[in-house]
């Protein structure tokens, strides 16, 4: 309420009882066709909000928001005059890349919450539960990076179906100290595995040697499942995620930099769906 200055909070937090922002905000079109979206920053100081430009061809909008809380709400439709819808901007945009690096201690916690109050359950899945949703590590021969398959390819693989929907949102990667070193969110379309490429720092955010790693995977209907925990060797000074000599503050960019080019996007359609499902 922009004249009454209410505003939805952004609380960001590693307190899965603490945790509480607006994930995702969306415009869908009057043919219910969605033509935005922006998944949002937790630890973030403003209001949350989302600027775009209107396709050509679109005559209403319909704003949706997602409370990691309270769940999926509507705003008003706003109905457009011709000449906007004639003319309109740029072409409809409902890929996104991943959270913010900021977000995702935020994000772990709510999904930990959320394994709690929807599948009853302390801790993450594992592979005593099935292999189907477990993240598998392999890494290089140089412990520089690796790759993350979710599901056993001589075994069962984890579906990745946005019309279901059912399918892998997020894969992420911590190290021994329970730091994450990389997320990213899946998109579901044209694709039949859930995989992931990252890299693997010499030391994390924290200044901490990295040791060993473990993936984590949210499946949107089954909760969360931890791989098991693949040791790292000691990385040479020239290796790693970012060359000898430069600066923390240049590591910390290149590295986002990189899970940005990696990122995979999320279809509009299917994030819609597969909110409704939670």
């Amino acid at each position: 309420d922009e004249e009454g200055g209410v505003w939805h909070p952004m609380v960001p937090s590693e307190d899965p009882n603490e945790v509480h922002w607006i994930t995702h905000i969306m415009a869908v079109d009057q043919n219910n066709q969605t033509v935005a979206m922006s998944q949002l920053n937790a630890d973030t100081d403003t209001y949350p909000s989302m600027t775009f430009q209107v396709p050509p061809g679109v005559t209403q909008l319909t704003p949706y928001s997602w409370c990691n809380i309270h769940g999926f709400w509507i705003g008003d439709t706003v109905v457009l005059d011709k000449v906007a819808a004639d003319e309109g901007g740029a072409a409809a945009d409902c890929a996104v890349s991943s959270f913010h690096p900021d977000t995702w201690p935020s994000l772990h916690a709510d999904f930990s919450r959320l394994q709690n109050a929807v599948f009853l359950s302390d801790v993450p899945f594992d592979e005593s539960n099935g292999e189907k949703h477990v993240p598998y590590i392999t890494l290089t021969d140089e412990n520089s990076n690796g790759s993350i398959i979710v599901g056993n390819p001589e075994g069962e693989i984890h579906p990745m179906d946005g019309e279901a929907p059912h399918w892998i949102t997020e894969i992420y990667v911590v190290d021994q100290t329970g730091a994450i070193l990389d997320l990213t969110s899946l998109d579901p379309t044209n694709v039949d595995i859930a995989t992931y490429e990252f890299d693997i720092p010499e030391k994390n955010a924290n200044g901490d040697d990295v040791t060993s790693v473990k993936a984590y995977a949210w499946c949107n209907i089954h909760g969360l499942y931890e791989g098991p925990t693949v040791e790292v060797a000691a990385v040479s000074s020239s290796s790693g995620n970012a060359a000898a000599g430069t600066s923390e503050a240049e590591n910390s960019a290149l590295h986002i930099g990189k899970n940005g080019r990696k990122s995979v996007v999320l279809a509009g359609a299917a994030i819609v769906a597969g909110l409704n499902a939670l």
